[in-house]
């Protein structure tokens, strides 16, 4: 269970990256995500600052990216 986990999560990670660059694909959505998987994987803990923080910006970026330009 460990590598499918550990092997989706760097995915995700890596599919983010690309995200930022494709307007497609929803970058930091998918980093959080691979964050969060590799998280659970492996027994790397980030501390709640680091989670919050890195939330923080992905709402922030979701909503600069699909609020603002309606308006």
């Amino acid at each position: 269970m460990f590598h499918v986990r550990m092997s989706l999560g760097l995915l995700l990670a890596i599919i983010g990256i690309i995200g930022c660059i494709v307007p497609v694909l929803p970058g930091t959505l998918l980093s959080l995500g691979g964050m969060i998987l590799i998280e659970f994987a492996t027994e790397v803990d980030f501390s709640t600052t680091t989670r919050i923080i890195v939330g923080l910006f992905t709402i922030a970026s979701v909503v600069s990216d699909y609020i603002f330009p309606l308006l």
